[in-house]
């Protein structure tokens, strides 16, 4: 099965072509030039071989040409499964064995994508089930948010601690519910993988008019590309607020914020302390 450029093909064949073509002109001339005007055997021997040639011509043209046709058919039938997939359809894979050897080829690297697709869903449900369990069990008052400030996320503590609408809650952004706060202000610096600690007034509910004052905690989380894809947020305590204050003065980094925070420390544990 061959998958050539145009450019390169017809080069390839203008040469094979101009080749035996100039091979079997040059044999020919030589035959006739030492003795072939005068003895009928050579004249017969050269008169066989340019014929023999051409035919060789012929039949290396012939293979170019077909060989060019069946490289339109497969890019034809290519173009058009990449429409069909671009429109959510999908081909069978009777569909794919039109294509030959080249389509078995692709037939097995779906299958396989298929395989490493699956196992990729299953991973990311049994992680998702894990932060669920983590976001149950854990005691931290804990927001989930998106890299653009969206809560998507937050623990039972965080609903048994505050009397929230979930369906209204899940999907508002939490600059709405934060008094003089823009999560596009801290998004800089938690991209650089800095922890950030506010004290702010916090509303969360609509008809709150006085709030209350809250001390927060940002985290950054990074996906596999380190790129910033989520935050999460900590309700935590006056005392707690000021020792992560501190620990962020002395470390900009604040690695060691990660190191002796308690929701870590939790989490590191928690398998073993509150499975069921």
């Amino acid at each position: 099965m061959f998958l050539l450029k145009n450019k390169y093909f017809y080069f390839l064949a203008a040469i094979t072509i101009g080749i035996l073509l100039g091979f079997s002109i040059w044999g020919y001339l030589a035959l006739m030039n030492n003795g072939g005007h005068q003895s009928y055997e050579i004249k017969y021997i050269a008169e066989c071989f340019i014929f023999s040639a051409l035919l060789a011509t012929s039949f290396i043209a012939g293979l170019f040409i077909f060989l060019h046709h069946r490289s339109v058919k497969i890019y034809k039938e290519l173009d058009k499964m990449y429409e069909l997939f671009d429109r959510g359809n999908y081909y069978t894979q009777n569909s794919f064995k039109k294509l030959g050897p080249l389509g078995e080829k692709i037939i097995r690297i779906n299958r396989h994508l298929i395989t490493v697709n699956e196992l990729k869903t299953k991973k990311i449900s049994s992680d998702s089930k894990i932060m669920n369990f983590l976001l149950r069990h854990t005691h931290e008052e804990l927001l989930v948010l998106k890299n653009n400030g969206i809560i998507v996320k937050a623990s039972k503590e965080f609903y048994d601690k505050n009397e929230v609408d979930k369906e209204i809650f899940i999907g508002s952004s939490i600059d709405n519910m934060v008094e003089k706060f823009e999560f596009s202000n801290i998004f800089e610096e938690m991209n650089k993988g800095q922890v950030v600690a506010l004290k702010r007034k916090v509303f969360l509910k609509a008809d709150d008019e006085n709030g209350a004052i809250k001390y927060l905690v940002f985290f950054p989380i990074f996906n596999i590309t380190n790129n910033l894809s989520n935050s999460i947020c900590i309700f935590v305590s006056e005392g707690r607020f000021k020792k992560y204050k501190a620990s962020m003065n002395n470390d900009p980094i604040n690695e060691n914020v990660y190191k002796s925070s308690s929701i870590m420390r939790k989490i590191s544990g928690l398998f073993n302390q509150n499975m069921p």
